[in-house]
């Protein structure tokens, strides 16, 4: 029976490293090296006319089982606190090969020079004596000519190291690094199970996208980034850096976390949250339960709901519909939405508050093809009733239980004084409508927690709309413009009325006012002059026509039958 053990190719394995390492990685493994070794500082010098790199630490250097481990693959010669400490990986040394075409290493009174091909066919190299002592690390690297060597991701690899490194004589910014981010006054630095968190204050409901709060967090370890998911490029979630003995990251790019990550995140978010709970508050205590339901609100929702429930509910959070239901193109959340402004409502005031769930008021199609979607939002139209998304109350609070739920109500309305007329002016061909004093609205099937809901009838003396198809007119109504619109958005469609632009409106306004002040008993000269008055224009070129007086007779069916001109 033939027999195998686990064996690695030494072959194998450098033929295929050459397209394992990226920038990131030898570049973060100098670094490391560097900072492994005790160095305050690290500086890179580039030169672009040679494609070269000179790096250079104020570390301890190398001795002769360091230069051995450099050259051998995961293989360490750091002292065992610091692979307790930090989990080195050594792959230093392999890294930088396949990135460059030769390097040389000037530490302490040796150094060291390297051909990249000679040595991965086998060559050895040389620890030989140099002509000056340097006290820490002189890398100098031929780089390739595929590597690309860019200065914006130095600040990439760079920004949260655990030391300064300089680029050119000028400091890279750190801005994630644990040194810089616990000198900030405006962070606050949590511990948790697997290391620190830098966790930003919490901001109040209307601050800048960049500093709201949230749970997101970018993992660093060792100084170097993992697990990136900030979409900005800037200080937009929290920043944790992780302890090197609870956690590690794939080799060789740290591009993402292994082990137990589930855990990992758990506990993060869990120490943010705790961190916001605390943070709000201390907040509330400070400026009272009406100053933090305003400002603080929609982030307390997030992390502290508990805290808001029996807060009085800031009016912003509530709307009502400012206009009536229909299918133009331009319809949108703003169109319907107006939200009630500055104060409370508070637990003493017995107003109905409409739930928003159901209320689909954000489809383009919704009034043209949903008959009880239209109804609701026309009945909170003439209602005012104030909704509010139930979403934003907190389990157990005391506006809940007064929450009327409209998604199966039916709308029944009955008009006072009421004539049925049909009118032919544009925008309403053989259109039926029904002039009344005014109209009430029934509701039955709404709903609380699925118990029904009695509303009162509602009185409308001075909104003119339409409910299953039927359009009602109460003498009160006297800006038509909103209800013409939702006439011809709805009842013929957007397809039949193309150019509805505010002119064609405006058209269709006036020849309706006209019709409704004559059905209401108003003058018939006043409205012939308005007539005219409207079509001057068309008028002037008949120069005859002033100080001249005429007959004009109508037919039937209203329209002009005879002229006759009459003596000055």
């Amino acid at each position: 029976m033939t027999s195998y053990k686990y064996e690695v190719s030494a072959s194998g394995i450098k033929s295929i490293l050459s397209d394992t390492f990226s920038i990131s990685t030898w570049l973060s493994e100098l670094a490391q090296n560097a900072q492994r070794s005790g160095a305050k500082r690290l500086d890179i010098h580039y030169d672009e006319g040679s494609h070269s790199l000179v790096v250079k630490d104020d570390g301890c250097g190398f001795d002769d089982d360091s230069w051995k481990a450099y050259f051998t693959v995961a293989s360490s010669g750091w002292d065992q606190s610091v692979i307790d400490s930090q989990r080195p990986f050594g792959i230093g040394c392999a890294s930088l090969l396949y990135a460059c075409t030769a390097f040389t290493i000037f530490s302490r009174s040796n150094k060291v020079s390297v051909s990249t091909e000679e040595f991965l066919e086998g060559g050895e190299v040389q620890v030989v004596p140099s002509d000056s002592f340097v006290k820490g690390s002189i890398f100098e690297i031929a780089l390739k000519d595929s590597v690309r060597f860019k200065e914006s991701d130095l600040g990439r690899v760079f920004g949260g190291f655990l030391i300064p490194v300089w680029y050119n004589d000028v400091e890279i910014a750190r801005p994630f690094s644990l040194d810089v981010l616990s000198l900030s006054p405006s962070l606050i630095l949590v511990d948790f199970e697997f290391g620190q968190i830098s966790v930003k204050p919490i901001q109040p409901d209307c601050s800048a996208r960049s500093s709201r709060n949230y749970l997101s967090v970018d993992f660093f370890l060792q100084g170097l980034r993992v697990d990136h998911r900030s979409r900005y490029s800037d200080y937009a979630y929290n920043i944790a850096h992780l302890d090197s003995t609870k956690v590690r990251a794939r080799v060789p790019d740290r591009a993402e976390l292994v082990g137990d990550v589930a855990a990992v995140k758990a506990s993060c978010n869990a120490a943010i949250s705790s961190s916001y709970h605390r943070q709000l508050s201390a907040i509330l205590d400070d400026i009272g339960i009406d100053a933090f339901a305003n400002q603080y609100w929609r982030v307390a929702m997030r992390f502290s709901p508990d805290i808001l429930s029996s807060a009085p509910v800031p009016l912003s959070l509530l709307w009502s519909v400012d206009s009536l239901a229909y299918g133009a193109e331009e319809c949108n959340e703003d169109h319907y939405k107006e939200y009630l402004g500055d104060g409370f409502l508070r637990e003493q005031d017995s107003r109905t508050v409409v739930a928003e769930g159901g209320l689909d008021i954000y489809s383009y199609y919704t009034a043209l093809n949903d008959v009880p979607e239209f109804n609701r939002l026309n009945f909170l139209y003439a209602s005012n009733l104030p909704v509010i998304d139930g979403g934003k109350l907190p389990a157990g609070h005391w506006l809940i239980p007064r929450l009327v739920h409209l998604d199966e109500a039916d709308f029944s309305v009955v008009a006072t004084d009421s004539e049925t007329i049909t009118i032919d002016t544009a925008g309403f061909w053989r259109h039926s409508m029904m002039l009344c004093t005014e109209y009430a609205i029934s509701v039955s099937g709404a709903r609380n927690d699925h118990v029904d809901v009695s509303l009162p009838d509602f009185l409308v003396k001075d909104k003119a709309m339409v409910f299953n198809g039927v359009s009602y007119m109460p003498a009160g109504e006297s800006n038509f413009e909103n209800f013409c619109r939702q006439c011809c958005g709805v009842m013929f469609g957007d397809s039949d009325y193309p150019e509805l632009d505010q002119a064609y409106l405006g058209d269709i306004v006036a020849e309706l006012t006209s019709v409704l002040l004559s059905k209401r008993g108003g003058s018939i000269e006043d409205l012939l002059k308005k007539f005219l008055d409207a079509h001057a224009n068309e008028l002037s070129y008949f120069a005859e026509l002033p100080n001249q007086r005429f007959s004009l007779s109508f037919s039937g069916d209203a329209k002009p039958a005879a002229i006759v001109s009459l003596a000055a």
